[in-house]
């Protein structure tokens, strides 16, 4: 098998990952081929029989040094990708891989791979509110546009929930318990979780159904005008730069320029809840993160919050 028809198996067709992360997966794999088909060190190799281990820890290497200079990220994400090339040849055949060969390469991947300094981009909490009210304002001014409506839904959910944007693109709207004001959604790796919403993000949705003319509960709940086509996250991404943009020119000129995400809103909405109830452990749930680990970089604790915790724990010494 020739590597190229080896690193387009290792993502199989329907796999539910991120499109972005499928395609920077795809292009480390591309660059791993790149680099062993050019074989400046063995010469070129293109067979996947003839791969070892040691292919791969120079791979990692080259990472390092060399003529591109990949930044600390870039080489933990290539590598992750390339650990997974490397799974997927043992497990067919292609590659045979010793408990010592398996620990070389894993102590190579540490030792070149660079630390990553993980440095959150948290908006204020109130560009957050501001850019809601002015996609709420936006809508209310134009009572019978069907995407105002929409988008307005989007963002109170978005900001009620926490969730990431790929994860309203399929949401469905028998997925939703009105009545509970709660969702359950599917994030990565085909996990569901419920989420809850607020009377505010309710009322928003009951709108924009209306408009849209929903006759059934397998509809999605969100989607492009009228029609059952669904969104995407571009289209989530653009409905929170408008209301940004939007809030910049009706009143928020702090707004203007500024850069907000629907992932700075799981920030925000992660770090509230962080703040607010000091329960690591819900909100590792509310998110969806399978590690504690993860839920601790999205959402940093305040000062304030440790020392609640610190009055609550020293309060019978008192």
């Amino acid at each position: 098998m020739r590597l190229t028809e080896l690193a387009d198996l290792t993502i199989p067709q329907g796999t539910r990952l991120a499109p972005a992360t499928v395609a920077t997966y795809r292009q480390a794999m591309g660059r791993f081929v790149k680099y062993l088909v050019d074989g400046e060190e063995w010469g070129p190799l293109e067979d996947v029989a003839k791969l070892t281990v040691n292919h791969f820890i120079r791979f990692a290497a080259s990472l390092a040094g060399g003529e591109y200079e990949y930044s600390a990220r870039s080489r933990t994400v290539y590598n992750s990708a390339v650990k997974h090339l490397l799974n997927v040849a043992v497990l067919r055949g292609y590659v045979a891989l010793t408990p010592a060969d398996d620990l070389r390469y894993k102590m190579a991947i540490k030792e070149y791979g660079g630390k990553v300094k993980h440095v959150l981009k948290l908006p204020k909490r109130e560009w957050v509110d501001w850019t809601v009210d002015a996609a709420i304002d936006s809508a209310a001014k134009r009572p019978g546009d069907v995407r105002l409506a929409r988008d307005a839904a989007i963002l109170c959910f978005l900001r009620a929930t926490g969730c990431r944007a790929a994860e309203l693109t399929t949401l469905a709207i028998g997925d939703l318990e009105m009545g509970g004001y709660s969702a359950t959604v599917v994030g990565k790796g085909d996990k569901s979780r419920v989420v809850f919403f607020d009377p505010d993000t309710h009322s928003r949705l009951v709108r924009y159904w209306a408009l849209r003319g929903v006759a059934h509960a397998f509809e999605l709940a969100f989607t492009v005008g009228r029609s059952p086509k669904p969104i995407t996250t571009a289209t989530v991404r653009r409905a929170v730069e408008q209301a940004r943009a939007y809030a910049g020119v009706t009143g928020r000129p702090e707004l203007l320029g500024k850069h907000l995400t629907p992932h700075q809103f799981r920030h925000s909405f992660a770090t509230e809840m962080l703040e607010r109830t000091g329960n690591l452990a819900a909100v590792q749930d509310m998110l969806g993160h399978s590690s504690p680990a993860t839920t601790r970089v999205y959402a940093q604790i305040s000062k304030g919050v440790l020392k609640s915790v610190y009055d609550q724990g020293t309060e019978k010494r008192i």
